[in-house]
């Protein structure tokens, strides 16, 4: 399980922290890309600053737990930050949370939306079971509409937030942004009813509120992921997508038609789904049982369109995790294209076939009765 370090800061005002070829921007740059190439350090780091008001940055570091951050920043924390002080006021809050896994997605968007719902600490575990049930379905549904939105994610500790990624944001105007913040707000107020709960303005450190409220479209985010090598590190494995191996049609006799279109829904509804917006990890030792996920989806005439994505067994690497919906990083293939290629690609009647990138291999089934994988 990946732990996500979130924190909110208060930048000294003049500032153009996200402007690299500034100094204030350099010493940023080199504090947040230092964390990721730093033995022990977090995965990913993402930082940016706030729509509505720029003087506060967000940032975003994926730890394996708690105290992985703890140690990292025993050991290296001082160091690394010695710099911002210079351009810091204040910290607004830090808190650790476990995102549903497709938060790297939604956090690689020209604009990430944040919302805080702060429950009362004396809530028990079923109401915030409840809680997290009930945001997963608010937000499937709300979001429907805006085919911008492709990703959302959000997770309990001390808050809760879900972060919708929109696709195009240079296209989108003001009033529409505040439109969608407005549609989110409502569907959040209409559907989440449960006790002891509040939506509410921020209080930072100082006691002071935050102006709006927490359903607001936050912060323009700025990706500084490491860019994937070559190879993974200490391995001969190519980091990208090798040859697709086809599947024999005769393995899958008397299958029934695989229509094109069907096999594009399936796909889509494998890889929007929190499946398909999984990380994998490799397995302890290179031992099993082996990561996967499996996914079947039925179509209107009730054909089994099976998707799988699966770490190779034995496949040993130092990069220790891969998502599934952007397995080499930004730029590379993505899960779609992967398990629609699957199809396209292999002519034997629709039945697909399997690639592998990096250490995950895709794996598509058109057709097959009875149990899947």
């Amino acid at each position: 399980m990946v732990v996500t370090e979130v924190g909110c800061l208060g930048i000294k005002p003049g500032l153009e922290v996200m402007n690299d070829s500034k100094p204030e921007g350099a010493v940023l740059a080199k504090a947040y890309t230092t964390v990721t190439a730093t033995d022990g350090g977090p995965y990913r780091s993402f930082w940016g600053l706030e729509i509505e008001n720029p003087l506060m940055l967000w940032a975003f570091f994926d730890f394996d737990s708690v105290e992985h951050h703890r140690r990292f920043a025993e050991l290296h924390g001082a160091e690394i930050v010695k710099g911002l002080p210079t351009l810091l006021t204040h910290g607004e809050f830090t808190k650790h949370i476990a995102f549903t896994s497709s938060a790297p997605v939604a956090l690689r968007s020209p604009i990430t939306q944040i919302i805080l719902i702060h429950v009362r600490g004396n809530v028990d575990c079923s109401v915030k079971e409840g809680l997290s049930a009930t945001l997963e379905a608010t937000l499937s549904t709300t979001f429907v509409a805006h085919a911008g939105v492709t990703a959302t994610s959000y997770g309990l500790f001390c808050l809760a937030a879900a972060i919708p990624r929109l696709e195009g944001y240079e296209s989108l105007s003001d009033a529409e942004v505040a439109e969608l913040s407005q549609d989110v707000a409502q569907a959040v107020h209409d559907n989440i009813k449960l006790p002891l709960l509040s939506i509410s303005a921020m209080t930072s450190t100082t006691g002071s509120p935050r102006n709006e409220a927490t359903l607001a479209v936050r912060q323009k985010l700025s990706l500084r992921d490491p860019q994937p090598p070559g190879n993974f590190p200490g391995s001969a494995l190519p980091f990208s997508e090798q040859e697709r191996k086809c599947h024999n049609e005769d393995d899958f006799r008397g299958h029934a038609e695989i229509r094109s279109g069907k096999q594009h829904d399936g796909a889509v509804a494998f890889c929007k789904s929190s499946k398909g917006m999984a990380t994998l990890t490799k397995a302890v030792n290179g031992n099993p049982p082996y990561p996967a996920v499996r996914y079947r989806h039925v179509d209107r005439w009730k054909i089994n369109h099976d998707f799988k994505v699966e770490w190779e067994p034995g496949c040993e690497t130092s990069e220790r995790i891969q998502e599934i919906q952007q397995p080499t990083g930004p730029g590379g293939p993505v899960c779609y294209h992967l398990m629609r290629a699957n199809y396209l690609n292999c002519i034997n009647g629709g039945v697909g076939g399997s690639v592998q990138v990096g250490c995950l291999i895709y794996t598509y089934n058109g057709g097959k009765a009875g149990q899947y994988y």
